[in-house]
């Protein structure tokens, strides 16, 4: 099994679980390949993950790597088992260039993922909106003077005017370790987080907002009105709209 850790928001994997399944080298030896592919790794210029990298797992410390750095050790090694995931990237990689060059393919790309997985259309149609205007407000975001390390507080405080909860609780709360929280949101919670966004995107445009400060309280104001919109929901239905459940359930 694959063994991994969350550290800062970022999926951590422990590397001997890595080199077991691409490599045909003995367990005792596993620690010595690591250290000479980590020397051959800086000899190339790489910079390896290595923010408090090692984690207990039952007792026992163990090295860990970030995404990117398991991809780029697979790259490194030759081995039949490592082919298949140099193939897998190229392929991903041709799929990117494809999309930069027509957008729309990523969308429909998207969609069919989303129906290979079992969403419902209702779901996917929420989803896909949902994307639109988020990007639509990280446009504006930047358009007003907010970089990509004020995105995540901006996002999360609207999301806590918006459910009452901060974007690492609402995961907590749906037991989401790894992946998007809107993937496993519900429809209707899709719909009212697509509503505080949209919100707070018009007011930017109406307060014509500049700097952070001002696109934060408009994302108070945004989150504001879409948990009202979500209280008037909750009486309607009878049930809360934020949910345990996941894209699992």
């Amino acid at each position: 099994p694959l063994r991994s850790t969350q550290y800062k928001g970022i999926s951590l994997y422990v590397i001997k679980d890595i080199l077991r399944s691409i490599v045909d080298v003995p367990e005792e030896e596993l620690c010595s390949f690591w250290r000479e592919l980590k020397k051959q790794l800086d000899s190339e210029g790489f910079d390896i993950y290595c923010e408090i990298s090692s984690f207990n797992f039952e007792g026992i410390v163990e090295e860990c790597v970030d995404r990117a750095t398991v991809f780029r050790i697979v790259q490194s090694i030759d081995s039949p088992q490592a082919e298949a995931f140099k193939q897998w990237f190229a392929q991903l990689a041709e799929e990117r260039i494809e999309e930069y060059m027509n957008p729309a393919l990523a969308v429909e790309r998207a969609r069919d993922r989303y129906i290979e997985r079992g969403y419902s259309p209702e779901w996917i149609k929420s989803r896909m909106q949902s994307i639109t205007t988020h990007s639509q407000l990280l446009d504006e975001w930047s358009a007003r003077g907010a970089t990509k390390k004020d995105y995540e507080k901006l996002s999360n405080t609207i999301n806590k005017e918006t459910f009452g909860v901060t974007l690492q609780e609402h995961k907590e709360y749906k037991n989401v370790s790894d992946g998007s929280l809107r993937d496993n949101m519900s429809a209707m919670e899709l719909a009212i987080a697509n509503l505080a966004e949209l919100t707070t995107s018009e007011l930017h445009k109406n307060n014509n907002s500049q700097g952070v400060d001002e696109l934060n309280k408009d994302a108070i104001e945004g989150g504001r009105t879409a948990s009202f919109a979500r209280e008037q929901i909750e009486l309607t239905l009878g049930k809360p709209v934020l949910t345990p459940e996941n894209a699992l359930d």
